[in-house]
């Protein structure tokens, strides 16, 4: 038996709060015998389980007793939170994120006794921002991608000469090893038709058709590329007076004539669960919302004129926000996709933070 047993008591049973809401209670001690307690502490914290490694927040700590504790005592301790502004509590298929009260006494060379209490925090009333879980990573990882992008869209001739580059380096010599196997194994068959290499044929012929389609379809990328010209897709996400809406505009001007199937984009919710680490990680995603709309139907493009398309979104309005940590995440997204019949579609996707 332990010294003491610890048990939270929650100010009229309320387990259900949001953001800025103030959490009251009590923990309550039951001395079994006498004790020093060197600290009660408790915290309120945010955790998540499911499939993906768990994660958890930064946890509020208040310190609320250090002495002795005797059997004819019944000690109360009264504390109050002030509810964080997020993330929300939240169920789904792969990955949960729970609020905890944990209460828990330091006794030396004793078992350190435990007692914890779920609330569930909701979005209500609150209208103000919300944390993204862990927003000084996710800020960092913004700011990689915005770094990231802005490289690739002003750097566009750079990425193609390294591709070009890895071409040259290893698609080239490939094919001519393999136009040399099956040059090779044609001369001789002909010396001796009987005893044919078949297998030397074969695998000149594998590394000759395997270098040439992917050239194929990197020049046809290319081509695509410069048809279109520069394509810029933007996308954010805004609080309104009838909800939050994500808007997403797109724009080119094409610099060859080009024959179009329909320009199309997806709202797309998912959420990311991360197991394991290393080589032996497992990456675990479902989609909990996915919204396509069309922004243009099949047309002929014409060189010089610009396109300009924007979309709108309504957020269903139990959409779940952006979550972020390490293992786990609730990413937005819009999916943009160009198509083009006979040739590469283009595809564009850009991250969002909901609400904004």
């Amino acid at each position: 038996m332990s010294k003491c047993d610890l048990s939270i008591e929650l100010e009229s049973g309320a387990v259900r709060h949001q953001p800025g809401d103030v959490v009251r209670g009590h923990v309550l001690v039951d001395v079994n015998d006498v004790c020093t307690c060197k600290n009660l502490n408790i915290a309120l914290q945010w955790r998540t389980h499911g499939r993906g490694n768990r994660d958890k927040g930064e946890p509020l700590r208040q310190t609320l007793f250090e002495g002795v504790w005797r059997p004819d005592e019944q000690p109360r301790y009264p504390f109050e939170f002030t509810v964080p502004t997020g993330p929300l509590s939240y169920r789904g298929k792969v990955l949960n994120i729970d609020w905890y009260i944990t209460a828990r006494a330091d006794i030396p060379w004793a078992f350190d006794p435990k007692a914890e209490t779920e609330i569930f925090v909701h979005h209500g009333s609150y209208t103000g921002p919300l944390s993204v879980g862990n927003d000084r990573k996710h800020q960092q990882l913004q700011q990689w991608q915005s770094k990231a992008r802005g490289v690739l869209s002003t750097r566009a001739g750079l990425v193609t000469c390294v591709l070009l580059g890895m071409a040259a380096v290893f698609l080239v010599p490939m094919l001519c090893m393999g136009i040399g196997a099956v040059i090779w194994g044609i001369l001789e068959v002909r010396k001796d038709p009987s005893t044919g290499n078949i297998l030397l044929l074969t695998i000149g012929s594998v590394f000759t058709l395997l270098p040439a389609i992917i050239l194929v379809i990197f020049l046809r990328w290319r081509q695509m590329r410069r048809k279109l010209g520069n394509v810029q897709v933007a996308a954010e996400a805004a609080n309104m007076d009838a909800g939050t809406k994500i808007f997403c505009a797109i724009t080119f001007t094409p610099q060859a004539s080009v024959v179009l199937n329909r320009i199309s984009a997806d709202l797309v919710g998912q959420e990311i669960a991360v197991s394991g680490s290393g080589t032996t990680s497992y990456t675990y995603t479902e989609e909990f919302h996915r919204e396509n709309r069309e922004l243009r139907s099949a047309q002929q493009l014409v060189p010089g004129n610009p396109v300009e398309e924007i979309v709108e979104f309504d957020l269903p309005a139990d959409a779940p926000a952006t979550f972020f940590a390490r293992s786990n995440q609730f990413t937005w997204q819009v999916d943009v996709k160009v198509d083009i019949p006979g040739w590469p579609d283009y595809n564009d996707k850009v991250e969002i933070t909901v609400p904004a």
